[in-house]
């Protein structure tokens, strides 16, 4: 409420309302500018031009999401007046950040721009569509190609670190000056229209004050009375306040609150910083109350702080007042439990993980050949330091505790939410809509992990929280936040249950795919007709069963029309969906051979081929994505991938052992080489030959005007089971 009338006063000219506007958003307006390229004193100054615009255009909008909309369509013009800095001075303290920063400065306006928006401003595709004027579609794009355009590895965390950073920024934005130019304007004004001579103004002010000192004796005693009655309640309230956060730290075992503290560490993601902002504006508005006379209504200024606490409610609490009282029977009020309670977990989880990591010399200890053993490391948790021992004591009591993550030579570990049956009890709380998201809880950390072939995989189990997932998906009509999560999280599941992490593994020796996989498919196949995952895994197996359930397919390609799917199903367009042009993938028999082959560069199946392996390199961001792909295939995503000017991938295809370089030596160093897969005409690769310590080899060769010319290796990997670049094409198709 306090934000909308923020709104509402800064349309009728209220000076102190757009102060307090100023004061909740210049900080991310001046680090737009500061990650689009513009040095720190240019930041400030743009900042400045921003908000001297959004006086005037305030009488457009009328809600406070149209005000922020229009604040960064302003900033998204303003930033673009004025050029760049040719060479920012580094302002990180970290080079990686200095070097990421760089990279997204250097990308093209129409990517950057977005890229910055969704990445560091959490603005949603449609929302970022409405700011610059483009589609959905076109704003999706860019994103995409800015995550390709940068081609690292890692990249969502990379940008988390670099989001502290630019919290950390020094800002240089001054509102003092932008606030003085209309009351300057205006005493001018009072001035002009004032032709009192200076001897009648003293006669006048004279008898003012001579009648004020007769009538004003009693009353001003009083007047004071009230007036450092109502400071001290203000100052009694606000020693309050910082005792119940206080008190709210401690419970959840994160230490010490100080908001300038928390500020230098978590930005803007820290538990409790939107009840400190809010407490701010209610002490400087009562403060203000008193010293121009109005007085205060202490009733309402106790609403108000009531209000603020609500927000720091600990998840605990939120769940004990919704068991208490459910919202069976509230689709809406449902929804908005979910939003905040989803919220709060995620700045406290994120808290802890902090805690976690900034100790980590304590995981390291319990970490042996790549293995973490929680066991142990909890077995020793009374020696730690206090905060990490409080916050391992504590974090149970919101639900959390510290999860693993194995694979066969590795494991992660991480704070998280903790499947106990809470989740069901949300559940059966909330209105029945709202089933899908309640999953989020417990499947947003393990769909990395799923195997279907695992002994503890229960078809079941996943397929109603499936299904829960894809009811509520077609419900919700306004695709905010928790869409957006959860569609993500939806056809994650749906993909690793059809594609395997390890592909080989859904097979048997003879190519066949496994009777546990056919079963599972069969059974989401026999769902409802209007259900996108069982109308996605027809398609499939019909294409499986045209190919005798051999691994003649592309597994990857089969999934990449499920990410349509929804919005078709929601459309009720299903049955029009042009499946058989989009799903049938590439029949790979042509190139299953590990050596010998040879290709035309025209040929279309052979550059789908090339295409669909490459957008699944790129798009995984990891080198398994290359196992099981033929070598003549992984030449043509080689020369793809430079066409593409994707550096990133290109790295991921060396063998990292003989490159001799760092990955970021290789990315400073790379640079553009026009090569063309189809001016090569035919690519060749010759029998495999032994290399050193008896490792396989293959040479590549091209054929041009009929001349044939050799131009590198490729190398087995055996650890990994994939062909690499061991010496790099540099002819191929080299255009004159």
């Amino acid at each position: 409420m306090e934000k909308i009338n923020l709104i509402q006063k800064n349309k009728s000219g209220d000076a102190d309302a757009f102060s307090q506007w100023i004061d909740l958003h210049s900080p991310n307006i001046e680090k737009f500018a500061v990650q689009f390229g513009h040095d720190l004193q240019q930041a400030g100054l743009l900042t400045e031009k921003v908000f001297s615009r959004f006086q005037s255009a305030v009488e457009n909008v009328s809600n406070e999401n149209q005000a922020l909309l229009e604040l960064y369509q302003l900033a998204t013009t303003v930033v673009q007046e004025i050029p760049i800095p040719l060479k920012t001075a580094n302002v990180f303290k970290f080079e990686e950040d200095n070097l990421l920063h760089n990279q997204i400065t250097e990308l093209t306006i129409e990517n950057r721009i977005p890229f910055i928006l969704t990445s560091f401003h959490h603005w949603s595709a449609q929302d970022i569509s409405e700011i610059l004027n483009r589609s959905e579609t076109e704003v999706g794009l860019s994103i995409e190609q800015a995550e390709h355009a940068l081609g690292i590895e890692q990249l969502g965390k990379k940008i988390a670190f670099l989001k502290k950073s630019y919290d950390r920024v020094s800002l240089t934005f001054k509102k003092d000056q932008l606030l003085m130019q209309p009351i300057v304007a205006e005493e001018k004004e009072i001035i002009q229209k004032s032709p009192t001579s200076k001897k009648s103004l003293i006669i006048w002010l004279g008898g003012i004050l001579l009648f004020l000192a007769v009538i004003s004796i009693p009353v001003f005693t009083s007047e004071e009375y009230k007036s450092k009655a109502n400071e001290k309640y203000i100052a009694k309230l606000k020693s309050t306040f910082e005792s119940e956060m206080t008190n709210v730290y401690e419970e959840l075992g994160l230490g010490e609150w100080d908001p300038k503290k928390l500020e230098e560490r978590f930005g803007m993601e820290y538990f409790g910083r939107e009840a400190s902002q809010l407490f701010a504006v209610l002490e400087r508005n009562t403060k203000d109350a008193i010293s121009d006379g109005t007085g205060i209504d202490k009733d309402k200024v106790r609403q108000e702080y009531e209000d603020i606490m609500k927000t720091v409610e600990l998840p605990s609490v939120m769940v004990e007042q919704l068991l208490d009282k459910p919202l069976t029977d509230n689709a809406e009020r449902s929804k908005e439990f979910l939003t905040e309670y989803f919220r709060r977990l995620r700045e406290i989880e994120y808290a802890y993980q902090d805690i976690f990591y900034r100790y980590e010399h304590e995981i390291e200890k319990a970490t042996k050949n790549n293995i973490f053993d929680l066991k142990k490391y909890l077995s020793k948790k009374d020696s730690y330091p206090d905060e990490l021992r409080n916050m391992l004591n504590k974090m149970g009591s919101q639900n959390m505790n510290l999860i693993t993550q194995e694979g066969e030579e590795w494991s992660a570990v991480f704070p998280s939410y903790i499947n106990n049956g809470l989740d069901d009890k949300i559940r059966k709380s909330l209105h029945g809509s709202v089933a899908g998201y309640v999953a989020i809880l417990i499947q947003k950390n393990q769909i990395h992990t799923l195997n279907v072939l695992d002994k503890h995989f229960k078809l079941e189990e996943y397929y109603a929280v499936l299904l829960d997932m894809e009811t509520t998906l077609f419900d919700d009509k306004e695709q905010g936040e928790l869409y957006e999560t959860m569609i993500g999280i939806y056809y994650s599941l749906l993909s690793n249950v059809i594609v395997s992490q390890n592909i080989t593994a859904q097979f048997d020796e003879d190519g066949i795919l496994k009777k546990e996989y056919r079963t599972i498919w069969e059974r989401i196949a026999k769902g409802d007709e209007n259900s996108p995952s069982a109308y996605a895994m027809r398609k499939i197996i019909e294409i499986m069963e045209n190919n005798e359930w051999k691994q003649t397919i592309n597994m990857d390609s089969i999934t990449h029309p499920i990410y349509g799917i929804m919005e078709v199903a929601k459309a009720g367009d299903l049955d029009d969906y042009l499946w058989d042009e989009q799903m049938l993938g590439v029949n790979m028999e042509d190139f299953t051979d590990l050596s010998g082959n040879s290709v035309e560069t025209t040929d279309p199946e052979y550059l789908l081929a090339v295409e669909n392996a490459y957008q699944n390199l790129s798009d995984n961001n990891n080198k398994n994505a290359l196992i099981g792909i033929n070598p003549i295939i992984i030449i043509g995503v080689y020369l793809y991938a430079n066409e593409q000017k994707n550096p990133g991938a290109l790295w991921l295809m060396h063998n990292e052992e003989t490159i001799g370089q760092t990955k970021e030596e290789f990315l400073n160093g790379w640079s553009y080489s026009k090569l063309s897969i189809q001016e090569a005409e035919i690519i060749l690769t010759d029998d495999v030959t032994s290399g050193k310590d008896d490792t396989k080899m293959i040479p590549i060769s091209y054929e041009k005007e009929g001349v044939l010319h050799y131009d590198g290796w490729l190398k087995w990997n055996e650890e990994r089971q994939l062909w690499e670049m061991e010496t790099a094409p540099k002819e191929v198709g080299k255009t004159k």
